[in-house]
């Protein structure tokens, strides 16, 4: 095998960009076909299964017109990663990134109007009910994609605010925002969790239908296989199934490492072996 000659295309160290996105086509289409009605709902799975590459992949223009048509020029997305949050983070700042998306796209004056008050107001929940529900009116959505959004369950700001109640309300009521969180917890585990804050009324989180991603199907794993078809070979496929499953994460991985071995009678040993290691 000459050098260079092991580029592969195995992706296990990022979320897949849009071009790279493999499957996933039935949550998509739920994903979308709610949105048009202006319905949450939420990604959940276990970690490295693709919760943050199908938030890209929804985020992406291409996958807006291919299930919204001409309804997407009425939608904005706005993608917030709580990955990186610190205890200084609040609800204030929440709605700061929140809001960006709208803020630099084009607006009518009347909605600019509303979105300089609910900042003036630091997103009181009048400010905010006022600007959502213009923006439904204009039958226009924000819909904001949250990665890692069970991190804010256990947050001290928003644990002692009403951010949950109101969230729940402006989804609900507005018909101007949107919520698709992607959580490793269940949507029922959610309501678990904030169950100590609630005082009356319904779970916060019952608005939200909860759509899980699982393993890839074997049709899948066949497509991501066959882009490398000179680096990886029938015989492989029976390894690949042992270690990984259907596990995405985990398939792109040892794929991976067999792609990388030289020929011989120890490659799947020494990929397998390489693959434990990482």
């Amino acid at each position: 095998m000459s050098e260079g000659s092991t580029a592969h295309p195995f992706i296990y160290g990022r979320p897949v960009r849009p071009g790279e996105f493999f499957d996933r086509n039935r949550s998509l289409r739920t994903v979308f076909n709610r949105l048009r009605h202006a319905e949450s709902t939420a990604l959940v799975g276990e970690p490295h299964i693709g919760k943050s590459s199908t938030l890209l992949k929804i985020a992406a223009e291409q996958t807006g017109q291919a299930y919204l048509g001409q309804e997407l020029s009425g939608v904005s997305f706005c993608q917030i990663d709580l990955h990186p949050i610190s205890n200084t983070y609040s609800p204030q700042k929440f709605w700061d990134e929140a809001l960006e998306e709208l803020e630099m796209g084009h607006i009518s004056g009347s909605t600019r109007q509303r979105l300089d008050f609910a900042r003036e107001r630091k997103y009181s929940r009048r400010s905010l009910e006022r600007l959502f529900n213009h923006l439904g009116q204009q039958d226009k959505i924000l819909v904001l994609l949250v990665d890692e959004f069970d991190r804010l369950l256990s947050h001290p700001a928003f644990r002692e605010s009403n951010f949950f109640p109101l969230l729940r309300s402006l989804t609900t009521r507005t018909g101007g925002l949107v919520a698709i969180p992607a959580s490793r917890l269940t949507v029922a585990e959610m309501n678990d969790r904030s169950r100590g804050l609630l005082e009356t009324g319904s779970p916060y989180f019952n608005n939200i239908i909860e759509e899980k991603l699982g393993p890839f199907t074997d049709e899948t794993i066949d497509q991501l296989l066959a882009q490398a078809s000179d680096l990886i070979f029938p015989e492989d496929r029976k390894v690949i199934d042992h270690v990984a499953g259907k596990h995405p994460f985990l398939v792109q991985a040892i794929a991976a490492a067999l792609a990388e071995e030289e020929p011989g009678p120890e490659r799947h040993a020494r990929a397998v072996a390489r693959f434990y290691g990482r």
